[in-house]
């Protein structure tokens, strides 16, 4: 196969009916190249892409989301023009456009050769025979609410209050942007390559791999089934070659394509004898396999694929438990929403650093939400080689669907494609219909269901047919007495949309839950300016008062996020604008950390000997695809927050914690395969007088897939409200394994004192000490602590001045200095670098 990419356009707006003929569409597109400016692009963007490019809009409409002066853009259509020389070779030659957002016509030197509505899916056309010496390529973007009308005028009568047309329109759905413009920031236009393809005797179109592992997990099978098609008669045929993680050839095969031109498959089955197995982060390593298929014509090399994948067994086997290679395993995460929301362009120098970030988060599960953007293989690549299970989602979301003969097909389409592409990734561990289809219909007392049997039935079908071994989820939430039913399949937080659920304290398995928050002030201060604070502003909530924040807080806090905050009332009163943030970032971080201890735990105190029935937590959301205020553990501009440093916190796979309730519990936990024995080191710190007030050391052990109680306080009678608890598990070597404290009262009850930080640095480590309790030590960079690019494996911590810590800096970022902060203290140490 050779390909050719298109890279240089020009683009413009113009205007034509929705439904027009494509020769008035032709005609229109024709008629605006003219007009106005024509804005040249070097590479396959989409339209605020190559104008911000061209200083056409602002580049500060990226920069804090601000796009006033974009709405001119989503007025209009967008035509896309491009000339190229005719490919190299005698074909057949195919136009393929990977990426295009959304409606669009396309035509070949005045040609019309097809139109594309979903932009989950390619447009790939034959285009031979109308090749000339100079090609014109126009693509004719028609806007978005120009098609949401259409569909709204054009839709059957008995979709109208069911169907919402924006479900009509297969594209990403954007969450969290809100601008001020009237129509919003849209992306529209070219998101990937646009290539023509010369298939030179045959092409190879599809490369299937099914893993099948036997029950003692020493004897694996892998299918190869390769499908493509032949142009001719030469003879074909296909060598497939398997490597081991180690890159050694392991195995290899060729087989005959019988028949002449025409669509063909081949099929050959591989044996792998006592393979090396993949696991989730912190069940094991993730070695990964490579199949390279490489199709033939009269022994010359016509086509080739690669792709990597994993040995591994992963099902489930009960009420949302799964096991991979026969061990039960139990999913620590967060949501992750469109990775960038100006573009659907994937941006390495954007995903790859919040990948990184995720990786340093420690949680072994992401929920991938949809509708979301479609993202690369190299996506999932990097997720097979952290070991970080997905939950993929098809691209529907939040409301019924249309079930039309042509949108059930059109929808079935997007997902068998995402299957069949994807399926050899061993990260992902289910396929879901969507989010919140169902779950909406039900919170707004909906009586028509219409698509439902898409989610229930045709997407089923499509899964069976093509990955059998990975276990399909309806929707999200799904299962039980009603959909968001905690105690059986999956469920979303309460606080959700204000919904009180039984059983939600321990639920079987939470694939959203949420706490509003902002981020920290640099990039608060970064999106809002001056704005960040309202001059008189008194942190109180008279009666009355819904939202007690600053004005500008008020007018950008996302989905219903006032009743999604944290439990802010046990924190002093802010007094300024960082005293707030942290007021706001402290009680998510402090909610977060508590949904995830009870999963974690797995049982109330009183069942802990029935084991766990919570299998795991997912929190909403990992990202803002915009700089927002809603509840992103890494915000826009890929800093982490207060939350973040929270949950790493509280999913960390060996894991100890104190409950405190009517009794004071240690439990402990091991989400590992790995037997733990040591010593637990206990310590009570007396606040106010900022004094040791009792230890302890005991034998403790933990074994593999456990969550127990280590100890109770009972015997220690009354504690004072000013007392600190505080404990460490030490490995046979005396090595701390596991850390935790804990207050026995609310925050704005504790007499917290002026701590002063010491900071040393040792390498690339930070060492940190304290002469005082340190409630909330905050580490940045930069003069004034607010350098951009700087992240520490551990901030926002409590520190004892019994303890040394030692800090990674796994970034370095803008600044030549480093700051730590106590909350409550003024004092600030400093460290150069």
């Amino acid at each position: 196969m050779i390909v050719s990419e298109i890279r240089q356009w020009r683009i413009w707006p113009c205007s034509a009916e929705a439904a027009a003929d494509p020769a008035e569409v032709l005609r229109a597109a024709r008629s605006g190249e003219g007009k106005g400016a024509g804005f040249a692009g070097e590479e396959t963007l989409q339209v605020h892409d190559l104008l911000r490019q061209c200083v056409a809009i602002s580049p500060q409409a990226f920069e804090n989301g601000r796009a006033e002066d974009c709405g001119w853009v989503g007025d209009s259509d967008w035509v896309y023009r491009a000339e190229f020389a005719p490919p190299p070779g005698e074909g057949p030659h195919f136009l393929h456009c990977r990426g295009l957002d959304t409606v669009c016509d396309l035509f070949l030197n005045g040609r019309h050769i097809g139109s594309s509505r979903s932009m989950y899916l390619p447009f790939r056309a034959a285009v031979t025979g109308l090749l000339e010496g100079v090609n014109e390529l126009l693509i004719y973007f028609h806007r978005h609410d120009k098609m949401l009308a259409h569909y709204e005028r054009s839709m059957p009568e008995e979709w109208r209050g069911n169907v919402p047309p924006e479900a009509m329109l297969m594209r990403m759905h954007d969450y969290g942007h809100r601008p001020a413009d009237r129509h919003g920031f849209k992306p529209i236009g070219i998101f990937d390559r646009v290539t023509i393809e010369t298939a030179e005797h045959a092409e190879l179109s599809h490369t299937d791999i099914e893993v099948t592992l036997n029950a003692a997990h020493d004897r694996a099978a892998v299918a190869v089934t390769l499908t493509g098609s032949a142009y001719d008669d030469a003879r074909k045929t296909a060598r497939v070659t398997i490597t081991d993680p180690g890159g050694k050839a392991l195995a290899d095969g060729e087989i005959d394509i019988a028949g002449g031109a025409g669509e063909w498959e081949a099929a050959l089955t591989f044996r792998i004898d006592n393979p090396m197995l993949w696991w989730p982060q912190n069940y094991g390593g993730q070695p990964l396999y490579r199949l390279r298929a490489v199709l033939m014509a009269d022994g010359a090399a016509v086509g080739e694929a690669t792709r990597p994948f994993g040995i591994r067994s992963l099902r489930k086997t009960g009420n949302m438990v799964f096991e991979c290679n026969g061990v039960p395993i139990r999913f620590w995460g967060a949501d992750i929403a469109p990775v960038w929301g100006p573009s659907n362009t994937f941006r390495p120098d954007y995903v790859f650093p919040l990948i990184e970030r995720i990786e340093l988060l420690g949680i072994n599960a992401v929920r991938v939400w949809g509708p979301s953007q479609p993202y690369p293989d190299e996506f999932y690549d990097r997720f097979d080689q952290l070991g970080i299970l997905l939950w993929q989602d098809f691209p529907t979301g939040g409301s019924q669907l249309p079930d039309s003969e042509e949108y059930r097909a059109l929808l079935c389409e997007e997902a068998a494609r995402m299957v069949r592409r994807l399926k050899h990734h061993p990260c992902i561990y289910l396929w879901c219909g969507g989010n919140e289809n169902i779950y909406m219909c039900e919170l707004r007392g909906e009586s028509e269901t219409h698509g439902f049997q898409i989610l229930t039935h045709d997407f089923r079908d499509v899964c069976a047919a093509l990955d059998p071994q990975r276990y399909y989820h309806a929707s999200c939430p799904y299962g039980g007495r009603y959909t968001n039913d905690p105690l059986v399949g999956d469920s979303h937080g309460s606080r959700a949309l204000r919904a009180y659920c039984p059983g939600e304290q321990y639920g079987a398995f939470f694939s959203e839950n949420i706490r509003v928050y902002p981020p920290q002030y640099k990039s608060f201060y970064r999106w809002l300016g001056d704005d960040i604070w309202e001059d008189g502003y008194v942190d109180t909530k008279p009666f009355g008062c819904l939202k007690a924040m600053p004005a500008a807080w008020q007018r950008l806090v996302g989905n219903n996020g006032e009743e999604k905050f944290g439990p802010i009332w046990d924190y002093y009163a802010a007094t300024n604008v960082r005293e707030l943030i942290y007021k706001y970032t402290a009680a998510a971080g402090q909610d977060l950390y508590q949904m995830y201890a009870r999963s974690r735990r797995g049982s109330p105190a009183h069942k802990s000997h029935e084991g766990q029935f919570c299998r795991g937590q997912v929190i909403w959301k990992l990202n803002d695809p915009w700089p927002n205020f809603y509840c992103a553990l890494v915000d826009y501009y890929l800093e982490p927050s207060l939350p973040y440093y929270a949950a790493r916190r509280a999913v960390r796979p060996l894991w100890i914690d104190f409950e405190v309730a009517d009794h004071i519990y240690l439990w402990g936990v091991n989400d590992t395969r790995t037997a733990v024995s040591g010593t637990l080191e206990l310590t009570l710190y007396n606040l106010e007088r900022e004094e040791i007030v009792r230890t302890a050391s005991l034998p403790a052990a933990l074994h593999p897939g456990t969550s127990r109680i280590l100890l109770d306080l009972d015997s220690y009678g009354f504690l004072h409200w000013f007392t600190l608890l505080h404990a460490r598990l030490l490995d046979e070597r005396g090595e701390a394994v596991a850390v935790t404290n804990q207050y026995l009262t609310k925050e704005n009850m504790m007499p917290f004192h002026a701590a002063r930080v010491q900071m040393a640095r040792e390498g690339d480590e930070l060492v940190v000490t304290t002469d005082q309790f340190a409630r909330c030590v905050e580490l940045s960079a930069g003069e004034d602590g607010c350098a951009f690019g700087w992240v520490f494996e551990d901030n926002y911590f409590d520190l004892f001045p019994f303890e040394t810590k030692r800090i990674p800096i796994r970034k370095r970022g803008e600044g030549g200095c480093i700051r730590a902060q106590a909350q409550y203290s003024p004092h600030i140490a400093t460290l150069s670098l």
